[in-house]
């Protein structure tokens, strides 16, 4: 399957309306802006909103860093065509001392088209604030022409699954284990020993899991760009209203580069 990656992105847009990351352990940062990549689907980061030249530049994009949200259990996200016959996160105590911290389930894909799924364990959500000043940003020429990173979703551990056309079953599981005082959260340096597991596996098939916890995977982002309607090289319009909405809801998602695709990842041809 020459077109994989593009699939995959494809797949996992459509149910989630943000971008995956082929490679996960390849960094996305909140603030990247670049392009995503027509054939392949993946993101060309060209620079950072909050790189140093750019603060020099703007020194007033030093007072909105990204937000750190709380760590989440979990996130899955599946195709369209994908059942899920449950998803299960259960930290237990043993008698050894440590917190079991299993995150699995099941799925089966339809027979029609390719399916895909996209499993984070404990991921946490970094993103930019919405406060930050519209008016401000617009003038930041770095970022005209892209689309950019409005937030991401890092972890220590994931797995990502793209079917084949067979109607595929496939069971994926984590099992790890912390010392009780660190879980669920898990200490700063604690080793966690991990195994993914997984069952039935036919198509293309990716796991990770960092030792230390670290998040170190960056397996989902959102793509934002300004809305075309009002903004045009930098400045409001003249013949356009003042914007209706504020702060970064004057952006829209990015969307796919590519039209609709076949089982195959190549765009269908026009009769």
């Amino acid at each position: 399957m020459t077109k994989a990656s593009r699939k995959f992105v494809d797949l996992i847009f459509t149910a989630a309306t943000k971008h995956p990351n082929w490679d996960p352990v390849v960094p996305v940062q909140v603030g990247d802006y670049g392009k995503v990549d027509k054939e392949t689907g993946i993101f060309t980061r060209y620079g950072n909103l909050y790189d140093q030249q750019n603060i020099a530049k703007w020194p007033w994009l030093a007072d909105f860093p990204p937000v750190t949200a709380p760590v989440e259990d979990k996130m899955v996200v599946s195709s369209l065509n994908a059942k899920s016959y449950g998803v299960e996160f259960t930290p237990t105590a043993n008698l050894a001392g440590l917190v079991d911290v299993g995150i699995g389930g099941s799925w089966k894909f339809g027979q029609s088209d390719r399916g895909a799924l996209l499993i984070m364990c404990r991921p946490r959500q970094q993103y930019i604030p919405r406060e930050i000043p519209f008016e401000l940003l617009l003038r930041v020429d770095v970022l005209r022409g892209y689309s950019w990173v409005e937030s991401v979703f890092t972890c220590p551990g994931y797995a990502m699954y793209l079917s084949t056309k067979g109607g595929d079953t496939i069971s994926v599981s984590l099992k790890a284990s912390a010392p009780i005082p660190a879980a669920p959260a898990v200490a700063v340096g604690a080793e966690i020993a991990a195994t993914w597991e997984r069952t039935n596996v036919a198509g293309l098939y990716r796991d990770a899991w960092n030792a230390n916890g670290d998040y170190v995977f960056t397996p989902l982002f959102h793509l934002k760009k300004w809305r075309r309607r009002e903004i045009w090289n930098g400045i409001l319009m003249r013949d356009s209203p003042p914007p209706p909405l504020e702060g970064l809801d004057n952006l829209e998602d990015e969307e796919v580069p590519w039209e609709d695709l076949d089982s195959e990842g190549e765009e269908y041809e026009d009769e």
